[in-house]
């Protein structure tokens, strides 16, 4: 483990790692660790491969976004995803949108990189996630 690893002690005595502190996707209040849905989304399968963030969300503050590489010839809807994550995940965990993409952004070593995972996934959502003009007026 390294420091912002976060883990859970099981009642049998092992440790399960649940993964990085600052990706946790915070929804309603309710935490989420975008790799436990990232698990149930590979087993599904017509998914290759799957990256999971949390985007801004009116109501709860960041929503479960997916997004998927699906194996060739695959067509799966967010309906199905969402039903298929719903048997085997809490309902709030399930993805509230999901795109599929060509490749799942990862760096050198292989693991899904969130920032770059994010930056796709805002902006497949329409969102700018760029900061406001230093000489735009904001109502001051």
């Amino acid at each position: 483990m390294l420091p912002g690893d976060l883990a859970r002690r099981e009642p049998d005595g092992t440790i399960s790692l649940l993964g990085r502190g600052v990706v946790t996707i915070n929804s309603g209040g309710e935490k989420i660790h975008p790799e436990e849905v990232e698990g149930v989304l590979l087993q599904h399968p017509d998914v290759f491969d799957a990256g999971v963030v949390g985007t801004p969300h009116e109501r709860w503050g960041e929503q479960v976004t997916a997004l998927v590489q699906l194996r060739a010839g695959a067509t799966l809807s967010l309906e199905q995803l969402q039903d298929h994550s719903r048997k085997l995940i809490a309902g709030f965990k399930a993805p509230k949108a999901v795109f599929t993409v060509d490749h799942v952004p990862r760096t050198v070593l292989g693991k899904i990189d969130y920032r770059a995972l994010k930056s796709l996934a805002l902006e497949l959502l329409g969102l700018d996630k760029r900061e406001p003009d230093r000489d735009t007026n904001l109502g001051g």
